[in-house]
């Protein structure tokens, strides 16, 4: 009987990423990848330490596993990612049940720690690789999905004060142009046709090697079956005109982009060590708006809440920006203090309890603001004919399947056996929420 594998991630779509290659390495050693099993082989916690929560839940879960454990002594258990590089040594020491303790740089030798963790040898893997050169489609299974992603720089050199990436994901490495382009190209031949390229900062991609981000968003684009190609994430202090031209170029490059603005106070920003001031941000949003890109981009951010210092006035200039900015949708967060950060050196590692409630309110209120401007956004589209990839069952009504459309915004709509994921259909937007748009099938693409 084949084994079971239940893969778990938190975090970013990196992340994600990372966990569809660890999990394709599991099924190449014999191992079935389900969501979910009362007596699993192997559970994989793929771990985030951007926040201070994902940590908590990875507690608490390894502290249920033990339970499960102590059933099923040869049930394996590996911790990857992020929480696996900063905590190291101390995850095995405070749960010596865990087999497997692996940083990012770790995952390529997974089925390695599999021979050794079968002949009892417990593994601790956080070391960085200087190097990073890897082919996604040798460990890329059957096309499950209908879009796939690949990891072309990894690691950070911005170091903003509040950010544990450069201390768990290391320092920039990017890959060679010849050896993306390929991984593309093997992508599609497996039935992808929808492909992200990852990276911490992207738009710094070849500088430690002599290429650019424009030159890889040029090759790949000419890629013979990519429909769409789309890119993660962007920092504001690296963004060039140069990509706005390539939004206007390419036409499979998808009017989407992911610009954290992190704040919208000048004191916060600098304190923050982002690197640009507000009027520097709103100056990008501005050279956005007069491109031929701007009336289908789709335009998301990053938000910080309650860094320490925050005051009233800071948090107005957070407002205005939004005003400003006109995003289309905020990932946004109350401030968590993490390990090794210069925020921690000078404001300390505990979460400003006092202030709570004070940053809850004014979370809820920035909330609240984005979700009437993303839903004023999203009702002009009513009415409208829209390209939707299909990715699946909708997770809230498995009576509807759901996609995206070349923007990013997911659709959600009933169709039929013969519209599977993978499929192109065109769909007619019937009704607008703040964070998906309903509609109805007119004809299947492909």
């Amino acid at each position: 009987m084949m084994k079971k594998a239940v893969v778990l991630t938190f975090g970013c779509q990196m992340n994600e990423h990372d966990s569809q290659r660890m999990g394709s390495l599991l099924e190449s050693a014999g191992y079935k990848v389900v969501p979910c099993s009362t007596t699993p082989d192997m559970v994989l916690i793929n771990t985030c330490s951007v926040r201070g929560k994902p940590e908590q839940k990875l507690s608490q879960l390894l502290s249920n596993l033990k339970k499960d454990k102590n059933q099923n002594p040869n049930m394996k258990i590996i911790v990857a990612g992020c929480v696996a590089q900063q905590k190291g040594e101390d995850l095995i020491n405070k749960f010596p049940f865990v087999d497997v303790v692996i940083g990012p740089d770790g995952e390529e030798k997974l089925l390695e720690y599999l021979n050794q963790i079968n002949k009892g040898v417990s593994v601790i893997d956080i070391n960085f690789n200087n190097e990073f050169s890897y082919a996604e489609t040798l460990v890329m299974g059957p096309s499950h999905n209908s879009h796939a992603y690949v990891t072309v720089v990894k690691g950070c050199d911005s170091f903003c004060s509040y950010c544990i990436v450069p201390y768990v994901r290391g320092r920039e490495r990017s890959r060679i142009i010849k050896e993306i382009k390929e991984d593309v190209k093997g992508l599609v031949k497996k039935g992808f046709s929808s492909v992200t390229l990852l990276g911490q900062n992207i738009a710094r991609f070849g500088r430690d090697n002599n290429e650019d981000f424009q030159s890889l968003l040029n090759e790949i684009s000419q890629v013979d079956g990519l429909k769409r190609l789309s890119f993660l994430t962007s920092h504001p202090k690296d963004f060039s005109k140069k990509i706005i031209k390539c939004f206007e170029e390419l036409p499979n490059l998808c009017p989407m982009l992911h610009l954290p603005a992190q704040h919208g106070s000048n004191k916060i920003l600098k304190a923050m060590n982002r690197g640009y001031t507000r009027e520097q941000y709103l100056d990008i949003i501005a050279e956005l708006r007069s491109s031929k890109v701007w009336d289908k981009l789709s335009l998301t951010t990053d938000i910080i809440i309650g860094f320490p210092t925050e005051n009233d006035d800071d948090f107005k200039d957070l407002m205005d920006l939004l005003e400003r900015a006109y995003f289309d949708n905020s990932y946004s967060f109350i401030y968590s203090p993490r390990p090794k950060t210069k925020a921690v050196e000078l404001f300390g590692d505990k979460e400003d309890k006092a202030n709570r409630p004070l940053f809850t309110k004014r979370l809820l209120t920035y909330q609240g603001r984005q979700k009437e401007l993303a839903l004023e956004k999203n009702k002009r589209l009513e009415g409208v004919i829209l390209e939707v990839l299909v990715e699946g069952f909708s997770q809230k009504d498995h009576n509807k399947l759901t996609g995206r459309t070349s923007s990013g915004k997911v659709v959600n709509f009933v169709g039929d056996k013969n519209i599977f994921p993978g499929s192109y259909v065109m769909i007619k937007i019937i009704k607008a929420h703040p964070t998906y748009l309903s509609g109805e099938v007119l004809n299947v693409k492909s």
